[in-house]
């Protein structure tokens, strides 16, 4: 896989992140904490945490570009 694709996959995995951080603050309440509440913080946690695993892996399979050979101008 090239270094695009496993940017694209770092990117979405960020995405993700953000989306379950926002997605657990609907459940971040005032009131008392419910069971309910409890089970829908741990699994927005489990899913932030899969979803940095996975972009964790894009970034560790990178690898830098091959060198170009550069013709100088002049001798």
């Amino acid at each position: 896989m090239n270094n695009a694709a496993r940017g694209v996959i770092f990117a979405l995995s960020l995405m993700g992140m953000a989306f379950m951080f926002f997605g657990l603050m609907d459940y971040v309440t005032t009131e008392d904490f419910k069971a309910e509440d409890m089970a829908g913080t741990v699994a927005c946690g489990f899913a932030m945490l899969s979803c940095a695993v996975i972009g964790g892996a894009a970034l560790a399979g990178m690898k830098p570009p091959a060198p170009k050979t550069m013709a100088l101008p002049y001798p």
